[in-house]
């Protein structure tokens, strides 16, 4: 679609299904519309949080897991630990 053309000739190019859904649209409507794509962007951008939050704690975890056998074995060396 051409956006330097008028409205009227870029409304036109849009498939017919497209054209009946947009005349059907009362002003609330694309209000509720515009509301529900700040709502998609914000779970979009919890669900990026939430990832790579559990991403960390397995991290976290599989890292302390490996430390603490780390240390064992250098005080089992050092005959802190039998």
């Amino acid at each position: 679609m051409d956006e330097q053309k008028a409205p009227a000739t870029r409304l036109a190019e849009l498939p017919e299904e497209t054209l009946d859904f947009l005349a059907q649209l009362q002003p609330g409507d694309i209000v509720l519309m515009r509301e529900g794509i700040g709502l998609l962007r914000a779970v979009s951008t919890l669900g990026r949080f939430a990832r790579w939050v559990a991403i960390t704690v397995l991290g976290l975890v599989a890292g302390s897991v490996l430390f603490w056998e780390s240390v064992t074995k250098i005080l089992t060396w050092t005959k802190v630990i039998k």
